[in-house]
Protein backbone atom coordinates (compact mmCIF):
# COMPACT_ATOMS: atom_id res chain seq x y z
CA UNK A 1 0.00 0.00 0.00
CA UNK A 2 1.38 3.52 -0.82
CA UNK A 3 2.63 5.71 2.12
CA UNK A 4 2.15 9.06 3.06
CA UNK A 5 5.09 10.43 0.89
CA UNK A 6 3.08 8.61 -1.99
CA UNK A 7 -0.21 10.05 -1.46
CA UNK A 8 1.02 13.67 -0.65
CA UNK A 9 3.03 13.25 -3.79
CA UNK A 10 0.04 12.34 -6.07
CA UNK A 11 -1.77 15.06 -4.15
CA UNK A 12 1.22 17.15 -4.93
CA UNK A 13 0.98 15.91 -8.71
CA UNK A 14 -2.73 15.84 -9.12
CA UNK A 15 -2.55 19.94 -7.69
CA UNK A 16 -0.38 20.46 -10.25
CA UNK A 17 -2.43 19.72 -12.74
CA UNK A 18 -5.21 21.86 -11.15
CA UNK A 19 -2.68 24.74 -11.37
CA UNK A 20 -1.89 24.08 -15.29
CA UNK A 21 -5.54 24.27 -16.22
CA UNK A 22 -6.20 27.51 -14.66
CA UNK A 23 -3.03 29.17 -15.84
CA UNK A 24 -4.35 28.09 -19.10
CA UNK A 25 -8.05 29.23 -18.64
CA UNK A 26 -8.88 25.85 -19.07
CA UNK A 27 -11.05 25.28 -15.37
CA UNK A 28 -14.46 25.86 -17.34
CA UNK A 29 -14.02 23.82 -20.37
CA UNK A 30 -12.60 21.50 -18.96
CA UNK A 31 -14.38 21.86 -15.55
CA UNK A 32 -15.91 18.14 -15.43
CA UNK A 33 -11.44 16.80 -15.57
CA UNK A 34 -11.50 19.46 -12.96
CA UNK A 35 -13.95 18.74 -10.44
CA UNK A 36 -12.93 14.87 -11.24
CA UNK A 37 -9.15 15.71 -10.42
CA UNK A 38 -9.80 17.92 -7.52
CA UNK A 39 -11.66 14.70 -5.51
CA UNK A 40 -8.86 12.13 -6.12
CA UNK A 41 -6.67 14.96 -4.89
CA UNK A 42 -8.78 15.33 -1.81
CA UNK A 43 -8.75 11.30 -1.97
CA UNK A 44 -4.91 11.64 -1.71
CA UNK A 45 -4.90 13.88 1.34
CA UNK A 46 -7.12 11.74 2.90
CA UNK A 47 -5.59 8.43 2.70
CA UNK A 48 -1.95 10.19 3.88
CA UNK A 49 -3.80 10.72 6.57
CA UNK A 50 -4.98 7.20 7.20
CA UNK A 51 -1.38 6.33 6.54
CA UNK A 52 -0.17 7.56 9.94
CA UNK A 53 -3.26 7.44 11.83
CA UNK A 54 -5.05 4.63 11.13
CA UNK A 55 -8.95 4.18 11.08
CA UNK A 56 -10.21 0.83 12.50
CA UNK A 57 -7.53 -1.32 11.77
CA UNK A 58 -7.55 0.42 8.22
CA UNK A 59 -4.42 1.83 6.90
CA UNK A 60 -5.53 2.20 3.77
CA UNK A 61 -9.08 1.94 2.20
CA UNK A 62 -9.75 -0.93 -0.15
CA UNK A 63 -12.64 1.40 -2.19
CA UNK A 64 -14.70 4.24 -2.52
CA UNK A 65 -17.60 2.90 0.17
CA UNK A 66 -15.40 2.03 2.52
CA UNK A 67 -13.48 5.10 2.32
CA UNK A 68 -16.19 6.68 2.59
CA UNK A 69 -17.80 5.30 5.31
CA UNK A 70 -14.57 5.47 7.68
CA UNK A 71 -14.51 8.71 6.43
CA UNK A 72 -18.08 9.37 7.74
CA UNK A 73 -17.46 7.48 11.21
CA UNK A 74 -14.97 8.40 12.08
CA UNK A 75 -13.48 11.87 10.24
CA UNK A 76 -16.22 13.63 9.94
CA UNK A 77 -14.72 17.46 9.35
CA UNK A 78 -12.97 15.68 6.29
CA UNK A 79 -16.52 13.95 5.29
CA UNK A 80 -17.95 17.45 5.10
CA UNK A 81 -16.19 18.78 2.25
CA UNK A 82 -15.08 15.25 0.86
CA UNK A 83 -18.64 13.91 0.11
CA UNK A 84 -19.95 16.87 -2.04
CA UNK A 85 -16.44 16.70 -4.21
CA UNK A 86 -16.97 12.60 -4.23
CA UNK A 87 -20.39 13.64 -5.47
CA UNK A 88 -19.71 16.06 -7.54
CA UNK A 89 -17.12 13.91 -9.48
CA UNK A 90 -19.39 10.94 -9.73
CA UNK A 91 -21.84 13.34 -11.95
CA UNK A 92 -18.80 14.34 -14.24
CA UNK A 93 -17.68 11.04 -14.71
CA UNK A 94 -20.99 8.85 -15.03
CA UNK A 95 -24.14 11.65 -15.81
CA UNK A 96 -21.79 12.97 -18.86
CA UNK A 97 -23.15 16.87 -17.83
CA UNK A 98 -21.75 19.40 -19.72
CA UNK A 99 -18.32 20.70 -18.73
CA UNK A 100 -19.81 23.89 -17.89
CA UNK A 101 -22.21 22.69 -15.43
CA UNK A 102 -19.40 21.99 -12.75
CA UNK A 103 -18.38 24.60 -10.17
CA UNK A 104 -14.48 24.51 -10.56
CA UNK A 105 -14.85 27.49 -7.70
CA UNK A 106 -16.77 25.59 -5.42
CA UNK A 107 -14.43 22.13 -6.11
CA UNK A 108 -11.21 24.41 -5.13
CA UNK A 109 -13.40 25.60 -1.49
CA UNK A 110 -14.09 22.10 -0.82
CA UNK A 111 -10.98 20.62 -1.61
CA UNK A 112 -8.91 23.31 0.88
CA UNK A 113 -11.61 22.21 3.10
CA UNK A 114 -10.48 18.39 2.66
CA UNK A 115 -6.74 19.94 3.16
CA UNK A 116 -6.97 21.97 5.63
CA UNK A 117 -9.14 19.37 7.89
CA UNK A 118 -6.32 16.40 7.10
CA UNK A 119 -3.52 18.87 8.20
CA UNK A 120 -5.01 19.95 11.42
CA UNK A 121 -5.84 16.01 12.22
CA UNK A 122 -1.82 15.22 11.87
CA UNK A 123 -0.75 18.12 12.68
CA UNK A 124 1.33 19.54 9.67
CA UNK A 125 1.07 20.87 6.52
CA UNK A 126 1.13 18.49 3.56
Amino acid sequence: MPQYNQHTAQAEHNKNLLSFLMEQNKQVEYSDWYVTVAFYTALHYFEAVLSVKPAADFDHSPNHVARNKIMKIEFGTIYNHYSILYRTSRIARYECHAPDSYDWNDANTYLAGVKKECEALIGKKI
